[in-house]
Parts: structure tokens; sequence; C-alpha cells
């Protein structure tokens, strides 16, 4: 989920004031890239329930996300259309995580769970302040096009925990 804090702050600011891209063209790419989830979602969900398993797709997503992630720090001279494809392929990877850890974790809780359910409901608000300080943190040892390699570094791990899941299929 920081992930997501951390692209929505800073991705943005960074092609505005590192890259100069015009807002109009962040729109775009952004609206882009957010495709991914209408496009990638419903059918990764019925992938991962019937043929592949949650785990599997989960680790190909979070493996997306930090490869994608950290290559957002070598963008700077690219062109509009690589930067949407790269933005689109990013999400794909948010998209398979996202909906594989939503599968996985409703599968594996009971009605009688809501203390579990509350917490995991309240990881995503808690992820947008932790992401936000994180990345300030990073900005303040490192320069704005290389905070990104280290989310992608610090996405990395979420492939190797996924491997210890009880899978699915």
């Amino acid at each position: 989920q920081i992930f997501f804090s951390w692209t929505v702050i800073y991705v943005p600011l960074y092609m505005a004031t590192e890259v100069g891209l015009s807002w109009a063209s962040i729109g775009s790419i952004l609206a882009f890239g957010l495709l991914a989830y209408v496009i990638v979602e419903y059918p990764a969900g019925i992938l991962a329930d019937k043929y592949v398993g949650e785990k599997e797709m989960m680790a190909v997503g979070f493996v997306i996300l930090a490869v994608t992630s950290s290559w957002i720090s070598f963008m700077a001279g690219a062109t509009l259309t690589a930067w949407m494809m790269l933005m689109f392929i990013n999400r794909v990877g948010a998209s398979l995580v996202e909906v594989t850890t939503e599968s996985y974790f409703f599968k594996h809780t009971k009605g009688n769970d809501a203390n579990i359910i509350s917490f995991f409901r309240l990881t995503r608000p808690l992820s947008m302040i932790v992401g936000a300080l994180l990345g300030s943190v990073a900005l303040l040892f490192l320069p704005f096009e290389l905070i990104f390699v280290v989310l992608g570094i610090a996405i990395l791990p979420g492939a190797l925990f996924t491997s210890r899941l009880n899978d699915t299929k």
C-alpha cells in the first residue's frame, strides 16, 4: 500500500519539476496507466481463482511493480509514449497485487475475524502516512530521481514474502 501513496505524491511532482512535463501530459500519462486497473483486475481475478493461484500472481505483480517503479528513475528524457507504457505496465503490477491480495485475504478470513478485517482495512490509510514520510526522508538523502529506486527495492520483498503464503491452488 505504500506504493500507492508514494506514486500518488511523488511521481507527478517528479514529472513536473524534474522531467519538465506539462500537467496536461502528466494527466494523460496517469490516465493511460490507470486503464490497467480496468483492463487487468477482473481477468486476473478469474485466472488466479481458476488456474494460477493468488500466490503466484501476487509475486509476479510485486516483481513488475519493483522493476517498473525503479525504472521511473531513468525516464527523464523519455517520450510521452514511453511514459504511458511504463505507467501502464507499472499499474498492471499494482492491479495484480491488489486483486490477489484482496482475494487471498478474504479466502482466509471468516465472519468472526472482524478484528483482522478491521486491521487489514486500517493499513491503507496508515500506509499513506508512512509512504509520505518515507518518501520525504528519502528526499533528504537522495536526488529526487533515485527515490524511485528506493521504492523498487522496498517493494521487492513483497515477492519474497509471497512465497511464504499458503497456496490456494
